[in-house]
């Protein structure tokens, strides 16, 4: 039985973050207790990184850019045709749209046989062309083209029928370049160097081994090149661990005809041309699956990319619910503390262990309980198949991701998309004690030892700790809260704690608040004028709890002296943040700590 968090003063500690050489010492010189805490690194996504393909990231133009890797290029060749021929669009009457799709691309190919065309050239024809008779012709005013009328998949589909393999001069494929070190601003950088340096504290003063699941994008191998370079730029022995739901499928088949697994899983074609050496991979991997197992069980770093946390899981799990074998090994290695694991985006929330997200707005968290479901099919509204779901209504998976964020929910691109009231929803609905939001372009690193979990934030904003309070009903939105900025450092002792007086406060005074310096969303607060309360508490009215940013922008001008609540408009109620007696703020390196706060929504 797990022991219970005793949600009270007594418990949390809120502390400035160490110094790099002060945390680095006791993690290379403490191995017994380095391999008995397990580390787990949550990024929130959008890790701003420059590579080939993100110039806008980079402050300058990259190294050898002439032959690396250009954005996918397609062409409207008859081969690639005859494969969207044998499309499976379900249901049947779907086929129509395949028609369709033929009849314009058809036309484009008699045009631009040998052209080959970026994604904009490709999807401005497919938007904007109908057919009659099987002709394409302009659409008309309110008519939706075929391509207006498919899922997300169904698109990655019909682009991948299309796709040019990309070769360099010398005749190999071209491949993308990340280049990290010359990224516009560090953040992102920064958060993936946490995952190589917590893995090099656990591999003898060797490189340490990162690997890398792609398995939650829509085309698996279409990042592998960014953060296999990304890794080793930062320090690693980098290396894509072939995973995906097609392989799982084909290994349990015991059938590695990949091609036709590909196709019937993902939806996708030609990968085998496009990737011919990445496909090569997952042969092997096929015909030898316990090196799979052996791969994980031999790194000291897994690294799970962003996307889709629902087909990043079907990767890892049997079709019954049963962990498959590569699953198994993780968990144990993760749980020993030999195996550090870190994701962004999707690869972070499918971390899950109470139960775990897959769809719905923070406005649909509002308005009604949340299903447990998995999710819909993205671009289900638009394609006219959501059935009983739609995109918008919140829904969870109760049997959680994988499991490694104990008792807790992770969510992430957090503040920017105001998904506040989702943590809010889900912790009072399932009984999770725990809730993790790590913001954009941020991590939070989670270390857990025994009973004693340390939950770091690091890079541009930090995140948020969510805890449940046991005595809530399941009806009641409402948790205590911890906004973590970066080098601000929460402990959760389930046993005891203190807080350290020496470095926090109660609150900022004026001169303490100007080293904050300006938010940018404080455009997004636009408090009100102060109201006086009877019992003399001062609190403000401010913009939409809706709007990006606007709950965190809120839990820092709580930190400042003279404020004890702001209440936020949100779906005919509130969302109030306000301030306990226990509240403490400290200045950690680059931003603020400040907890316990209680956040809660209430119906006007």
């Amino acid at each position: 039985m797990n022991t219970p968090l005793r949600l009270t003063l007594a418990t949390l500690l809120l502390c400035t973050l160490p110094t790099p050489a002060a945390q680095a010492s006791p993690e290379r010189s403490d191995s017994d207790r380095e391999h008995s805490t397990s580390t787990l690194i949550l990024a929130g996504g959008a890790l701003p990184i420059c590579s080939d393909l993100t110039p806008r990231a980079c402050r300058e133009a990259p190294p050898n850019i002439a032959s690396a890797r250009t954005p996918s290029r397609y062409r409207t060749t008859a081969k690639g045709l005859e494969i969207l021929r044998f499309s499976d669009l379900s249901p049947p009457s779907r086929q129509r749209l395949v028609a369709d799709l033929q009849a314009v691309l058809g036309s484009a190919a008699q045009a631009r046989e040998h052209t080959t065309l970026e994604l904009a050239e490709i999807e401005e024809r497919l938007f904007t062309y109908c057919t009659s008779d099987a002709s394409p012709r302009a659409c008309a005013a309110g008519e939706r083209s075929a391509w207006q009328q498919l899922t997300d998949a169904e698109r990655t589909q019909v682009l991948s029928a299309l796709e040019v393999a990309q070769v360099d001069a010398r005749g190999r494929r071209a491949q993308e370049a990340a280049h990290p070190m010359l990224s516009r601003e560090p953040h992102g950088a920064d958060v993936l160097k946490a995952v190589v340096d917590a893995a090099a504290a656990r591999s003898a003063g060797r490189s340490p081994r990162v690997l890398i699941v792609t398995a939650s994008a829509l085309d698996p191998m279409e990042a592998v090149d960014f953060y296999r370079s990304a890794f080793a730029a930062l320090g690693a022995q980098a290396e894509w661990l072939p995973l995906d739901a097609a392989l799982a499928r084909a290994i349990e088949a015991d059938d590695c005809a990949l091609v036709a697994r590909r196709a019937e899983v993902l939806g996708l074609h030609a990968r085998e041309q496009v990737y011919p050496d990445l496909h090569e991979q997952q042969m092997q991997a096929c015909a030898q699956p316990e090196a799979l197992s052996a791969r994980i069980a031999s790194a000291q770093a897994i690294f799970f990319a962003g996307g889709d946390q629902w087909r990043l899981r079907q990767a890892l799990f049997a079709p019954n619910g049963d962990a498959l074998p590569w699953l198994q090994t993780l968990r144990r290695a993760h749980a020993q503390g030999e195996l550090v694991v870190g994701g962004t985006s999707a690869g972070a929330a499918v971390q899950s262990a109470a139960a775990m997200l897959t769809s719905g707005s923070p406005a649909s968290a509002l308005r009604a309980p949340a299903r447990n479901a998995a999710p819909p099919e993205p671009g289900c509204a638009r394609a006219g198949l959501c059935s009983e779901q739609d995109e918008d209504r919140l829904s969870y998976w109760a049997e959680g991701g994988l499991g490694l964020a104990a008792e807790a929910i992770v969510d992430t691109h957090f503040s920017e998309r105001a998904r506040e009231p989702r943590l809010l929803r889900l912790l009072a609905q399932t009984g999770a004690r725990l809730g993790y939001g790590a913001d954009e372009a941020s991590a939070l690193r989670v270390d857990t030892h025994g009973d004693i979990r340390t939950i770091t934030a690091l890079g541009r904003e930090g995140g948020w700790v969510f805890l449940r309070d046991a005595a809530t009903t399941s009806d009641a939105l409402v948790a205590q809260v911890f906004h973590l900025g970066p080098g601000a450092r929460l402990r959760i002792d389930a046993q005891r704690s203190a807080l350290d007086e020496a470095s926090s406060v109660s609150c900022l005074d004026s001169d303490a608040s100007d080293q904050l310096g300006a938010d940018a969303e404080e455009r997004a607060l636009r408090p009100g004028q102060p109201t006086v309360q009877a019992d003399r508490h001062r609190s403000a009215r401010a913009g939409g709890a809706l709007e990006p940013g606007a709950t965190r922008a809120a839990a820092r001008r709580l930190a400042q002296c003279g404020l004890d609540a702001i209440e936020l408009p949100a779906e005919r109620g509130r969302l109030i943040i306000e301030r306990t007696p226990e509240t403490r703020v400290v200045l950690a390196s680059t931003g603020l700590g400040i907890g316990p706060l209680r956040l809660r929504w209430t119906q006007d």
